[in-house]
């Protein structure tokens, strides 16, 4: 390409770098329209290495290049050529050496995608790089190599166990565990060497800590026999490394970060804990020298925040080895383990002066780091684990020695309640350690110690902080420990805490209104014999200053996106139901001006989830109860609605076409201007490039069809517009992702359109569904087909139906029986078996069928009733859990709204009791061959003369 083109992209991603938003979007679609073009990604290399770029756009270069190999590497659509991907994996671990390290994240995210799709079976030559790479003696570029190796064999850790996954474990580890091996040796021995040169000495670090990060990958799944033979080298090494003292000049800037020595100590303690859990008879001979350098470790080890992680390691070591039998006699001593709960498990779990300061500056953080379910790692969650690995094998000791450290903290905190309450917070989370036995991230607490007395502990410690008045910190701890064992704490108790804990809400310390929120939250959800823990009576009473209070803890400073306040605010919604109708439009009003509100600079996508979830349930139980409601909704809706979608808020565009999918379903015909108006857009491909709205516009456009029906059509631009709906069913027909709903929406157009307007396209539509099951075949496609098929016949009738694919070829409807007959036990879902059986029933009542196809009668009939007879799949209770896995930065992405979802619809609702419907019409038929009866298998003969009987009809 030329320099010119070179030029180009340099502008570009200088675009995308742009203060003006329509200029950044305008950038970045352009190079999302171009990507897949050969040579795009080689370009963006080119950008990435020079020198004369600017920082800033070498690094766009590099986000555009792992976002193009996210997108389109494995893409069915517009995928990235094929001599591109040689090219590039040709020479990725190069690009890697030579990319700025500021860039070098982004190469590393996009080899591990790349891996991920191709590798081993299509990039044999990845290893042999790798090899040759770290045979060097440059550890500068040994780091690099390994730094883009890295990420490739993370999934060894979590992947469930396979021959497969260990066929490619071994091939990796023939190519490199020899390798590694030997640059473990050179980088201790470099160690020793260079412990004067310090430039060096950080590059072999950063090498071995990598090398680590590897062996514990390759060592997740089983041990391996070359590690296993040189077992004593590694642990010598560890050892060694373990005792490297503190090096200031290779410390971070920054005291909260860890520096390169900490990192591999902290690496080192994984490992030992993996082979001390996994490979404990392989590693015995080894362990109790770990357990005293750790031990040296922990004790030795400053209570800065750059060493959290590595503390945190290392308690997890203990934690692994003191829950193991055959090391009881490590831990059974008394002054072991009171100078545990003295030396290590105490100091851990006080909080320090940095703790405080993101208590008060930095809640959000706070939150995130101390709330049940984080996954974060701090020292106080180290230490919990501690107590409770202790407590496997001495359970009663550790709690009997503990609890007195709990009582003298607590006489701590008495002498002195303005100073020391950082011993009473810190008694209250030992107290909590000891208690929690098992827990869940629903229910909270499962099952406790039995010498520990939950209630008595309450009333008798926290409940004064509850009341407030108390040091902010002390009364968070409060709330938290309601929340922690609300399943073990007296009905009676949690309504009488329920108001005090309403009062909360609007305390100024964002963690206190915080923790008051998930308390609310979890208390009304909290059920008890299928009743509700809070009573209605409770909640009457105090309905309207819980809702005040919940408002009015948005609008506190740094609140405004509070996703605890905004899902306690949905769980009281949802809760209360007819309760809250005095209310729902105020409520309704609120939510659209903070919707409109946050619009400006969305920020954090679980508020914003939480708050469509909550106008979502405000329309189901308001509306579904009284259908007047629907307009009132409307009315208060559409405008900022409207206005989201014109400025083309795209996180936000999911959510809004579930509500107004769910709204229009709610409403009688005829469809409202408002609707009409926005109706001939929704086929628009710019709302369905991304995939973030295909399954809410899906929805929203059977919603449009179902209601509307054939009037929706009449006109010229009616046909357009049907024409452009069929040409979205193209697109998600051909999808391995969305032909499911491709499946639906034709099915709701055969079903509410009249015949006349689909005819002349049923024909395309069944040669597009058929070249789809030529050309990728998959076993939900199958079961797709198959109910598509079924519904044919059970809405226009066997006749139709078979019309419909005779049209296209004669003698397809054969085959499609066949693949009726061989796969319709597949079918998954109450609803689809129901059209299956009602489709293949209304089959074989069919003159034509069993004239045309008498041959394939008694195996259809013998498939069909094994499907009636098909246990009933279990109903999965409803529950919201917001899943924000994926969610890196804030983009547009569908994530469905429990409480606006679709109610499951039934075609045939008609047909109650299917055993009745199916013996009148196999009744009628027989009727008419009554030498069908000889047909019937022996093994189904007595259930179809239970359908028979059930319709009053006997043989």
């Amino acid at each position: 390409m030329s320099d010119e083109t070179e030029q180009m992209m340099v502008e570009c991603l200088q675009q995308t770098l742009s203060q003006n938003g329509q200029a950044r979007r305008e950038a970045e679609k352009y190079l999302e329209s171009v990507d897949h073009n050969e040579g795009f990604l080689m370009l963006l290399v080119r950008v990435m290495v020079r020198d004369d770029v600017d920082k800033t756009v070498r690094q766009a270069a590099s986000i555009a290049f792992k976002n193009c190999i996210k997108r389109r590497w494995s893409a069915e659509e517009n995928p990235i050529a094929a001599s591109d991907k040689g090219e590039v994996k040709e020479n990725i671990i190069q690009i890697m050496i030579n990319t700025p390290d500021y860039a070098q994240k982004q190469i590393c995210d996009a080899i591990a995608q790349i891996a991920e799709s191709d590798f081993p079976e299509n990039w044999l030559e990845l290893v042999p790089s790798l090899k040759e790479h770290i045979e060097s003696n440059d550890f500068h570029v040994i780091a690099g190599v390994l730094q883009a190796a890295d990420p490739i064999f993370w999934k060894y850790r979590y992947a469930a166990r396979s021959d497969e996954l260990w066929t490619e474990i071994q091939y990796v580890l023939d190519g490199l565990a020899e390798p590694l091996t030997n640059l473990f040796q050179n980088c201790l021995q470099n160690i020793q060497e260079n412990a004067n040169n310090l430039g060096s000495m950080g590059d072999t670090l950063t090498a071995c800590e990598l090398v680590l990060q590897i062996f514990q990958s390759l060592n997740s799944q089983d041990i391996p026999e070359f590690f296993e033979n040189h077992l004593k080298l590694w642990s010598d090494g560890f050892l060694e490394l373990l005792k490297l003292p503190e090096i200031p000049d290779l410390a971070t800037s920054d005291p909260e970060i860890p520096g390169i020595v900490e990192k591999v100590k902290s690496q080192i303690s994984v490992c030992v804990s993996l082979y001390a859990q996994k490979y404990d008879e392989e590693f015995q001979d080894y362990l109790p020298s770990f357990v005293d350098v750790v031990w040296n470790l922990l004790t030795t080890t400053t209570l800065d925040m750059k060493n959290d992680y590595l503390v945190c390691t290392a308690m997890a070591f203990l934690t692994c080895v003191a829950s193991r039998q055959h090391n009881q006699d490590l831990f059974s001593n008394e002054d072991t383990l009171k100078a545990i709960c003295e030396q290590v498990i105490i100091p851990n779990m006080k909080l320090r002066e940095s703790d405080e300061e993101m208590f008060n500056f930095d809640p959000d953080e706070y939150i995130r780091r101390d709330m049940e379910g984080s996954d974060v790692d701090t020292r106080r969650r180290a230490a919990n684990d501690l107590v409770r690995g202790l407590c496997v094998f001495f359970e009663d000791p550790v709690t009997d020695i503990f609890t007195q450290y709990v009582s003298t903290l607590l006489e701590e905190y008495e002498s002195n309640p303005g100073d020391n309450w950082q011993s009473k917070d810190c008694a209250i989370f030992l107290i909590t350690s000891l208690a929690v036995r098992s827990k869940t991230v629903q229910a909270g607490t499962t099952k406790t110690n039995e010498k520990i007395p939950i209630e008595d502990t309450f009333n008798s410690v926290i409940a004064v902080d509850l009341q407030g008045g108390t040091n902010d910190v002390l009364v968070a701890d409060a709330l938290k420990y309601v929340f922690a064992f609300r399943g073990q704490l007296s009905n009676d108790l949690l309504n009488m805490c329920f108001p005090v804990i309403i009062n909360h809400l609007v305390s100024e310390s964002n963690v206190v209104n915080s923790y008051a929120a998930c308390c609310v939250e979890r208390l009304l959800y909290l059920k008890r014999e299928k009743m509700p823990v809070i009573t209605a009576e409770t909640v009457q009473g105090c309905l309207e200053a819980l809702l005040t209070n919940l408002f009015d803890a948005l609008n506190l400073p740094d609140n405004g996106e509070n996703e605890y306040i905004m899902k306690a605010i949905m769980r009281t919604i949802v809760s209360c139901k007819e309760a809250v109708s005095p209310y729902i439009f105020l409520i309704i009003e609120k939510l659209s001006e903070k919707l409109l509100q946050i619009a400006k600079n969305p920020g954090n996508a679980r508020f914003t989830h939480y708050l469509f979830e909550s106008l979502g349930c405000a329309i189901r139980f308001s509306c579904g109860e009284n259908v007047s409601l629907v307009e009132s909704f409307e009315e208060a809706l559409f405008p900022p609605f409207q206005t989201l979608i014109e400025n083309e808020i795209e996180e936000f565009q999911p959510y809004i076409f579930q509500l107004l999918a769910q709204l229009l379903e709610l409403r009688p015909a005829p469809i409202p201007e408002p609707y009409l108006n926005l109706f001939p857009s929704l086929p628009n491909p710019m709302y369905w490039e991304t995939g973030a709205n295909t399954v809410p516009l899906v929805r929203l456009l059977r919603a449009f069809i179902s209601t509307g029906g054939g009037e929706l059509f009449g006109s010229e631009e009616g046909q357009n517009q049907l024409r452009a709906i069929l040409g979205v069913f193209q697109k998600l027909i051909a999808s391995r992702r969305f032909d499911l709903d491709g499946f639906s929406l034709i099915q709701t157009m055969i079903e509410h359109l009249p015949a006349e307007v689909l005819n002349e396209y049923m024909s395309t539509v069944i040669t597009l569904i058929l070249t789809r099951m030529t050309k990728q075949k998959t076993a939900n496609f199958i079961s797709g087909f198959i109910t598509f098929a079924c519904f044919l016949a059970g809405i226009q009738g066997a006749e139709a139906c078979i019309q419909q694919f005779e049209s296209v070829k004669q003698g397809l409807f054969t085959k499609v029986i066949n693949r009726i007959v061989e796969d319709v036990a597949k079918v998954s879902g109450s609803v689809e078996r129901k059209i299956c059986v009602v489709g293949m029933i209304r089959l074989l009542s069919s003159n034509v069928f069993v004239q045309q196809y008498e041959n394939n009668w008694a195996t259809m009939l013998y498939e069909c009733v094994k499907v009636v007879e098909l246990p009933p799949e279990e109903a999965e209770e409803e529950e919201l859990e917001f899943d924000s896995s994926e969610q890196s930065g804030y983009k547009a992405k569908y994530v469905k709204l429990a409480y606006a979802g679709a109610v499951e619809y039934d075609p045939f609702t008609s047909i109650g009791d299917m055993d009745v419907f199916i013996g009148q019409s196999l009744g009628t038929i027989f009727s008419q061959f009554q030498e069908l009866q000889n047909l019937i298998s022996q093994d189904i003969a007595p259930t179809v003369n239970k359908y028979l009987l059930s319709a009053g009809i006997s043989l």
